[in-house]
């Protein structure tokens, strides 16, 4: 996992300098890969260090991928400047850090209304619908409802087809309707 982290944020961080002049983050990946390939050691690796070694790798391999997700996501910002994004009322972005083209279920979370709207809980989702950045349909379905901050959020999973080293921008429409269970409020 550690080595994946690593490429992917080496190659987000490429990007992001080549792109957008973000400012390089080589050095702190080459010290995360110092500390995976350490932690790759033969004794380390075969499970024969003591205690104390053990102790040491999970502090590497956490301290590693703190640093990374923040350098991938540092990186994901400067490049997110330069999707074209239609003016929505929302949009996702799903990111390929893989040289070859990626089909994938993304969850996308989106409000859909808090309890002051809707105090006897008579709104409901209605299934979603998500479209590509040319307006084309894809493949999605409502996962499920959690009530968060006063705020109901739909959990929406949708097929998304992604470019190598690339992303795809898409659209949820976010759909409720009022139920009637037959009572009055």
């Amino acid at each position: 996992r550690a080595e994946h982290d690593a490429m992917r944020s080496e190659r987000l961080a490429t990007f992001a300098a080549l792109l957008t002049g973000a400012p390089s983050a080589q050095s702190s990946i080459d010290e995360v890969w110092r500390g995976t390939l350490f932690n790759q050691f033969h004794d380390i690796l075969a499970g024969t260090s003591i205690r104390r070694a053990y102790e040491d790798v999970w502090a590497t391999y956490a301290q590693g991928h703190q640093t990374l997700t923040e350098i991938a996501s540092r990186s994901l910002d400067a490049l997110s400047g330069l999707l074209d994004v239609e003016d929505a009322p929302y949009a996702f972005a799903a990111w390929n850090t893989l040289p070859w083209t990626r089909s994938e279920v993304v969850r996308l979370s989106l409000p859909i209304g808090g309890w002051r709207q809707d105090r006897s809980g008579l709104r409901v989702p209605r299934e979603p619908s998500v479209t590509d950045g040319a307006g084309n349909p894809l493949p999605c379905q409502l996962a499920h409802v959690t009530f968060d901050d006063n705020v109901y959020m739909a959990d929406v999973d949708v097929l998304v087809d992604t470019p190598p080293l690339g992303a795809t921008v898409v659209y949820p429409t976010r759909r409720t309707d009022l139920v009637d269970f037959g009572y009055s409020t």
